[in-house]
């Protein structure tokens, strides 16, 4: 088995035109029920907590 470390980058800037341009529908798209719920508890930064989740999916 292969076992690694690696860093995954996403453009935050990318996230938050996406995340304001479709709203719920890329919130429904890119997170999980309760990812959605953890956003809520994130309000003053939705594009940063959207931007980690994304860049973890992507890893």
């Amino acid at each position: 088995m292969i076992e690694a470390v690696g860093i995954d980058i996403a453009d935050t800037d990318r996230i938050r035109q996406a995340y304001h341009r479709y709203g719920d529908r890329f919130l429904r798209r890119v997170c999980s029920s309760d990812e959605i719920a953890a956003l809520g508890r994130h309000p003053s930064e939705p594009e940063r907590f959207l931007t980690g989740r994304f860049a973890a999916k992507e890893a």
